[in-house]
């Protein structure tokens, strides 16, 4: 059991808000029947609050109505992030089905590809405190799916959470 006083590192804090926050990408397309060169489309890619799906969409600013949900990437089904081609700026995220995989550009191609990999390994993924500052957290329960709950309580003598499931089963305890 972790100390409660133990503070989460500042650069993964950082990290995790540079990824939520995201920023401008720009698409590699296929060539276009008009054109021999490839196209170039502006995104803007962030990942979603509890760092469970790649999200994207046209423009330059984030716009979460607009993300195509078909088209987003669950953290899950990323196999890694890798330089593409030795291009310079570009970089691959690369899915369980290569048909899902996307190429983007950017000129800190460097640092998203450390950040996308630090998330899929799970390094960048929030922490309980094991203590009262836990209550009133949201949490996703990986059994056989995902199960969303809240924790409702805290007990100090046995270091157990009380939860609360959001399809008002019954509440678990957890170690």
């Amino acid at each position: 059991m972790e100390d409660s006083s133990e503070k989460e590192p500042k650069a993964i804090r950082q990290a995790r808000a540079s990824l939520i926050n995201g920023d401008v990408f720009y698409k590699v397309s296929n060539r276009s029947r008009f054109s021999s060169k490839q196209k170039l489309n502006q995104r803007y890619l962030w990942v979603s609050n509890d760092l469970m799906s790649i999200k994207w969409c046209n423009g330059n600013q984030k716009k979460e109505g607009k993300a195509k949900l078909k088209k987003s990437i669950k953290v899950s089904e990323m196999v890694n992030a890798v330089v593409h081609n030795n291009e310079p700026t570009h970089f691959e995220i690369v899915t369980e089905d290569p048909k899902r995989s996307i190429i983007l550009r950017h000129t800190k191609r460097g640092m998203w590809i450390t950040l996308l990999n630090m998330l899929k390994d799970g390094r960048l993924n929030y922490r309980l405190y094991w203590s009262k500052k836990d209550v009133k957290t949201t949490i996703l329960i990986i059994s056989k799916g995902y199960l969303k709950a809240t924790i409702i309580n805290y007990d100090d003598e046995t270091g157990k959470h009380e939860i609360q499931y959001h399809n008002n089963s019954n509440n678990f305890s957890l170690i």
